[in-house]
């Protein structure tokens, strides 16, 4: 039968989801209560942007209630992932409970968690010729190129070292991080 015939009111709480890739589909959330009860009880929930972009990343959802029957104990709801093919760190989704009505809430806010699934992009550098001028200098740029855009900072370390010629001699040996 229905435990909440005391005056104290169930809690609600909501779960926390990782989805297992960046794909295009649904993320399904679980928001519980406490104990049964005899009373209809609602709640309001909306998505917020975490560091997950809401229409690039995510569909929003704007103030949604849920709705828990007389002796239901969960409702589920989902948020749409948008899948990319930009390399990227994990992206979260704030979800946020509140309006709670016959009911308290006890844990307000969920987050998903949007795993990136994309390849990091490759790193390539040109050859460079260049004609040795007797008494004069000249300077060699070598351009460095990634395979595709990243949604993160890209570092290389980069050096020179002697093949035919010498460092000294025959060019200035450099080394850096960019």
């Amino acid at each position: 039968m229905f435990s909440n015939s005391g005056s104290s009111l169930p809690t609600l709480s909501i779960d926390d989801v990782t989805t297992s890739n960046e794909v295009a589909g649904n993320a399904t959330f679980t928001v519980t209560l406490s104990e049964v009860s005899e009373n209809t009880i609602t709640v309001n929930y909306l998505t917020s942007n975490g560091t997950a972009t809401a229409g690039s990343d995510y569909t929003a959802i704007a103030s949604t209630t849920l709705t828990f029957a007389p002796g239901d104990m969960s409702q589920e709801f989902t948020v749409a992932v948008l899948s990319d093919s930009l390399d990227e760190a994990n992206e979260t989704v704030t979800l946020t409970l509140s309006g709670a009505e016959n009911a308290t809430i006890s844990d307000a806010t969920g987050t998903l968690t949007i795993a990136d699934d994309d390849v990091a992009p490759s790193l390539s550098i040109d050859d460079v010729t260049k004609a040795e001028v007797v008494g004069s200098s000249t300077t060699a740029t070598f351009t460095v190129t990634l395979s595709d855009a990243s949604g993160q900072t890209v570092t290389v370390i980069y050096a020179t070292s002697n093949g035919t010629a010498t460092a000294g001699a025959d060019y200035t040996a450099v080394s850096a991080t960019t």
